[in-house]
């Protein structure tokens, strides 16, 4: 089985989400189960992402709108659109942002 998450961040200011997501992602994995995360991000915030340990993660650089829309990413938006056939199971954490509507309408 092959699960996508979709976060909006995972930058450790983000807040409770990123750590439900990192022990979520990472029992998973010792489960055995293929799992992915992708993320947007800005250049501020790479150097503090949380990486959950043996999970795949994607981060996609924000675009212009982001300031508007919170995690607004073309490159995102691309990845999904390429690649979200390739998993059984999409999680979708959160339901307020870009990446999240992106993902619900490609799934």
């Amino acid at each position: 089985m092959k699960i996508l998450h979709i976060v909006a961040s995972l930058a450790p200011e983000w807040g409770g989400p990123i750590y439900s997501t990192k022990g979520l992602t990472e029992r998973l994995s010792i489960k055995g189960i293929k799992v992915a995360i992708f993320a947007p991000t800005n250049s501020h915030s790479l150097d503090s992402i949380v990486q959950p340990k043996g999970v795949e993660l994607r981060l996609f650089k924000q675009g212009l709108l982001s300031s508007i829309w919170t995690g607004y990413s073309p490159d995102l938006t691309q990845a999904l659109y390429q690649e979200i056939s390739k998993f059984d199971l999409i999680h979708i954490h959160e339901i307020w942002h870009y990446p999240h509507l992106v993902a619900y309408r490609l799934a």
